[in-house]
């Protein structure tokens, strides 16, 4: 279960959750901030997840029974008043055995710099004795 731990729930379609961060504000509902991966959804995505008995606590009752757009729409409420990010207002939901979670943006890793290729020994030898031949030149000039 995901609630505060770092262990991975399997969200329904046998997408997977991995590195649950829990989150809290005092007398505000706890969620966790963790990624989502599932099928039919290629690539890694930021999301937020409320245990069940969160869910359950926060709305004095089981999820649904009123409506599920109505529970959501309390229940992303409740992600804003306690700090969760803008993203979870437009955000598509998922339920699994483990609680209800939004899905967020796409997690883009950028591409590290390409690297300049490395002087060789020679290279570097002749670069600085340009530059250390420049600064005694203009040390002999301020002379």
């Amino acid at each position: 279960m995901l609630g505060g731990t770092d262990e991975p729930g399997q969200p329904a379609g046998g997408g997977h959750l991995r590195g649950g961060v829990p989150s809290r504000r005092a007398g505000l509902i706890h969620y966790v901030t963790t990624t989502y991966a599932g099928p039919g959804r290629p690539g890694t995505f930021e999301a937020v997840q409320i245990p069940w008995p969160e869910v359950e606590a926060f709305l004095g009752r089981p999820f649904g029974p009123d409506g599920i757009l109505a529970d959501e729409a309390i229940l992303v409420v409740a992600l804003l008043d306690a700090g969760a990010p803008g993203w979870v207002r437009d955000a598509e939901g998922w339920t699994d055995e483990a609680g209800w979670g939004l899905v967020g943006p796409e997690i883009v890793e950028e591409e590290a710099p390409a690297e300049a290729p490395m002087e060789t020994r020679r290279q570097t030898q002749e670069r600085l004795e340009r530059k250390w031949a420049a600064e005694r030149a203009e040390l002999k000039r301020r002379s």
